[in-house]
């Protein structure tokens, strides 16, 4: 990785009306990222907080076909 890449992060601000609206956005982001992992390697990873915090996302990615 470049030094600059390391030294200037970049950063995008996603701003969204509620909670409902965040989890929507970040479910499909999510989605999109692993659909395309596996299609260029056939296999993808996600690692995600414990305890009960990401269990509506969860649902809401499973609920992807």
């Amino acid at each position: 990785m470049a030094r600059e890449q390391l030294s200037e992060p970049r950063f995008n601000w996603n701003g969204f009306a509620d909670r409902p609206q965040l989890a929507a956005a970040l479910t499909d982001h999510v989605a999109a990222l692993l659909t395309n992992a596996i299609g260029q390697r056939g296999t993808a990873l996600l690692a995600v907080s414990g305890g009960t915090t990401p269990a509506k996302f969860f649902a809401a990615l499973s609920a992807i076909p």
